[in-house]
């Protein structure tokens, strides 16, 4: 599916993150050693109350805008694929035995090429569903 293996871009993840907590200790370390001290003394690192001041407003703004996009995501996914996880939700019935010979939703009706008989359906469906995620997340 990707141009590499899957453990290439695992490894990929696991490298930049570590490289960035390792940038933040080195610039942390950096302001400790040259922060001008305060009466003759550094203040103190606390960490838990830092944590109690940001993390609540940041949570909140989160889930304040994960309820529409999650409502936007999920109604492409079910009119593009007729499905959503293991739920079927499709506009057309389809009788045949082989899931794949089965037209499910409008988008399945256009086709690149009408005179193509042999169709992969559900990689046409994943892949019009992908295009469109994408469009979505760039808008």
């Amino acid at each position: 599916m990707f141009a590499f293996q899957s453990y290439l871009y695992i490894v990929l993840y696991v490298v930049i993150g570590i490289l960035s907590i390792a940038n933040m200790i080195i610039l942390g370390a950096f302001h400790r050693i040259v922060a001008r001290p305060y009466q003759g003394k550094i203040a103190a690192f606390r960490f838990f109350s830092f944590l109690k001041l940001t993390i609540p407003p940041v949570l909140g703004g989160v889930l304040l805008a994960l309820g529409p996009i999650m409502v936007g995501q999920f109604s492409i996914i079910i009119i593009m694929t007729g499905k959503l996880l293991t739920y079927d939700i499709h506009v057309f019935s389809c009788d045949s035995p082989v899931a794949n010979d089965c037209q499910y939703t409008i988008f399945d009706l256009i086709k690149d090429d009408p005179d193509n008989i042999s169709v992969d359906w559900k990689a046409l469906r994943t892949g019009r569903c992908g295009v469109a995620l994408l469009a979505s997340g760039v808008y």
